[in-house]
């Protein structure tokens, strides 16, 4: 199965800012991560380094 233009959340959906409040690691080496909502998302842009 391919995950090409497969969208996580439809469309209409608001963003929200998350802030992260801990990293939890288990025995089998997954990350769970513990995120409380935080308001309004920020965007910005970046560019890549040149070359």
């Amino acid at each position: 199965m391919s995950n090409r233009h497969r969208r996580l959340f439809p469309d209409g959906v608001v963003p929200k800012a998350f802030e992260h409040v801990e990293t939890r690691h288990t025995a089998t080496g997954v990350n769970v991560l513990v995120l409380r909502p935080a308001g309004k998302p920020q965007f910005d842009t970046f560019r890549l380094p040149a070359e």
